[in-house]
């Protein structure tokens, strides 16, 4: 099973709009084919815009319980790690860092994002941290890799 690390905004895509690729990742990783990998951080962010999101998009009662239900399956099938890395590499967002170091804590090698403020850093990762990391989007890691 590969592991990655997914931006929050990849899973609420695909809860909430549908996004295609982004639901073909959700469908993987219930095939256990993959795996979310999370640290506090990152599970904060996504339940801080799961909860906006019911808001903003007014789902009635029974899809916001059908939402939540995914989330709470997504969440319990993930693996947590630690944050013991604080890279600090991401200048334009600094709260993207923390996908960068939950990838490094992990080894996962992945980050599966659309942020294009991650995407320029694959190879200052490998230099300063030792590490692979590939930053893609759904799409990419898709074709390239499932």
């Amino acid at each position: 099973m590969v592991e990655v690390v997914v931006d929050s905004n990849v899973i609420l895509r695909a809860l909430f709009f549908g996004d295609k690729y982004s639901m073909i990742l959700l469908q993987k990783e219930a095939e256990h084919k993959i795996r979310f990998v999370f640290n506090k951080e990152m599970k904060r962010e996504l339940c801080m815009k799961f909860a906006s999101f019911l808001l903003r998009y007014g789902a009635d009662i029974s899809k916001a319980n059908r939402l939540t239900d995914k989330l709470s399956t997504i969440l319990k099938r993930s693996k947590e790690v630690g944050h013991n890395t604080y890279s600090n590499l991401c200048t334009e967002d600094r709260s993207d860092n923390k996908f960068i170091d939950c990838a490094i804590d992990s080894k996962s090698g992945f980050i599966i994002t659309e942020d294009s403020d991650l995407s320029g850093l694959e190879g200052i990762i490998c230099r300063k941290y030792n590490c692979i990391v590939r930053i893609l989007s759904p799409y990419q890691f898709i074709t390239e890799y499932l």
